[in-house]
């Protein structure tokens, strides 16, 4: 009798290729999800950034209404789109009349985040009731870092993601 000669793909090689196929597609899929947790972790992270920025804004009215010395350290809660950011903020006098204030905002999304520590930014700012109001810098981190306005960016702490 002769030999049978098998002709196109096996069903050992159709199996595997399906097997590589769906680790891929898995891997893929797995990826959409870290991406998606990233990016509503940076929309948070904006709206942070929102709320130093109009906090840091009142108070720059308050050294242009010439009343610089009813700054005073605080706190408060906001809610926005549901999430709870507790902003404080600590103002130090400085000698040359000036006031640092460096302003804290930590926040917690359980639809991003399911460890305990919550998400920080801080932000650190001089004003003075005499010298044009300065930028402030912001550090998204993890980790409490206090950051000069007159600094670059630098994250010590990492970006705060997850990982």
């Amino acid at each position: 009798m002769g030999r049978i000669r098998q002709h196109g793909i096996g069903l050992v090689g159709t199996l595997i290729a399906l097997l590589i196929l769906s680790s891929g597609l898995l891997a893929l899929g797995l990826i959409q999800t870290e991406t998606l947790k990233d990016s509503q972790h940076s929309a948070l992270q904006a709206k942070a950034l929102i709320l130093a920025e109009q906090r840091i804004d009142q108070f720059r009215d308050l050294a242009q209404a010439q009343d610089l010395e009813t700054l005073a350290s605080g706190s408060d809660t906001l809610q926005v789109d549901g999430i709870r950011y507790q902003r404080s903020w600590e103002v130090t006098p400085r000698p040359d009349g000036a006031k640092e204030i460096v302003l804290r905002i930590e926040w917690n999304d359980p639809r991003v985040s399911t460890d305990a520590s919550p998400a920080r930014l801080n932000v650190s700012t001089v004003i003075s009731s005499h010298l044009p109001a300065t930028e402030a810098t912001p550090l998204l981190s993890n980790a409490p870092v206090t950051l000069a306005t007159t600094t670059t960016t630098a994250a010590s702490g990492g970006c705060g993601c997850r990982r």
